[in-house]
């Protein structure tokens, strides 16, 4: 009697005429396997596998017992992923306002709300005071605190110094991110010293960055992000630089060439972020959005391989979608919190307030999604959770 099988959530590709990998969408384990062992798991013989082996493949979700079905397996997983409190994501906006317009910005309905505009004094007391009380129910040890906006540059450095003082008054490991679109930073050098990280998005070569990447007067913003980061990075050579590229058809076919000039611009002590864009339109399908996206991935890899040639290790892209968790929280200047940064402002959205002690019935309905029969079929499940909520 068969004891095991392979699961569902498993891509198979082969490396050469002997290995192939696979990489389980599930648990993100990546291994590379004689072709012919692959085969015979294939088909359901597991006896060439020590029991090592077969402990370790099971960790990884790479197989599992006969008859579990892949939808419980899923659903074990996620429910554990969403439960977990111990590491926790904090988006902190302290600011709705943002200097650019870029064409395809998401997030335009922040520019016409009037009220709270900067995050003040008294409302981040009562965020710290939110989370500290938070934090000590669910025993967390580590927060990652992601400065996000708007322009999260737009707000006075005093304010943005106020905000690390409070997280570092935290009795966690405190990782420090902001995502900003780089033509502030000579405002903000000494709040920008203390972060961990630093995402600035430069979307191609001069030209193609320029045309939609501009800021709220109509204004190409390339040459002053390369000017100040230059600045930047020549006091402060340790910083962790991470330039995300946003990538479609538009930029894909020249993207070898756009990270080789902004190394020859920065230097290597930098790294990238590639951000696949999903073509949106009236006339789209699923056969054009895959073919599409499709087309990206492998420019995206051929740019990946491409710098690790030069000595460049890039970041390999993950999706960081944390809505149905406990573990990801989106502080508005208002007080409210999201569950995603896109809700910020749509006061609809929010799951509560740092005024009250309870939960709306939004958070409720958010963390008891349901996947449809065609998700659960997915192999790629694992990888996406269903899209976006």
């Amino acid at each position: 009697m068969q004891k095991y099988r392979l699961t569902k959530y498993n891509i198979i590709s082969p490396i050469n005429n002997t290995t192939s990998m696979i990489f389980n969408t599930l648990s993100n384990a990546i291994i590379e396997l004689e072709t012919n062992i692959i085969t015979e798991l294939q088909n359901g013989n597991f006896s060439n596998l020590d029991q090592d082996s077969i402990n370790y493949l099971m960790k990884c979700l790479i197989i599992c017992d006969f008859n579990l079905k892949d939808s419980d397996l899923f659903e074990s997983v996620y429910k554990i992923e969403c439960a977990q409190t111990k590491k926790i994501g904090i988006t902190i906006i302290p600011s709705r306002i943002c200097n650019m317009r870029c064409t395809y910005c998401i997030q335009s309905n922040l520019f016409n709300t009037q009220a709270f505009k900067f995050l003040d004094l008294t409302t981040l007391k009562k965020i710290i005071e939110w989370i500290k009380i938070n934090i000590s129910r669910w025993n967390t040890e580590h927060i990652t605190v992601l400065f996000y906006g708007g322009e999260p540059l737009t707000a006075a450095d005093e304010m943005l110094i106020n905000i690390l003082n409070e997280f570092d008054s935290l009795p966690c490991k405190i990782l420090y991110k902001v995502y900003t679109n780089g033509t502030l930073i000579n405002l903000h050098h000494d709040f920008l010293k203390r972060i961990n990280e630093i995402e600035v998005t430069i979307d191609g070569l001069e030209d193609m960055h320029n045309s939609k990447r501009i800021t709220s007067s109509g204004e190409g913003t390339y040459a002053k992000i390369i000017s100040d980061l230059k600045k930047f990075i020549s006091t402060n050579p340790k910083s962790d630089i991470i330039i995300r590229i946003n990538v479609d058809k538009n930029n894909r076919k020249p993207l070898i060439d756009i990270v080789d000039e902004i190394i020859a611009e920065l230097g290597k002590n930098i790294t990238f972020d590639f951000r696949p864009l999903i073509p949106y339109s009236n006339t789209i399908n699923n056969e054009i959005l895959h073919g599409d996206l499709v087309d990206t991935a492998k420019a995206i890899c051929a740019c990946n391989r491409h710098l690790k040639s030069v000595g460049i290790s890039p970041r390999l892209f993950t999706l960081e979608c944390g809505v149905s968790t406990m573990s990801q929280w989106v502080f508005d200047t208002d007080g409210n919190i999201y569950k995603c940064s896109e809700h910020v402002a749509q006061t609809n959205q929010a799951v509560t307030n740092v005024d009250i002690d309870y939960l709306y019935s939004n958070f409720f309905k958010i963390m008891n999604r349901k996947f449809d029969n065609e998700c659960l079929e997915c192999k790629y499940l694992g990888f996406c959770i269903g899209g976006c909520l």
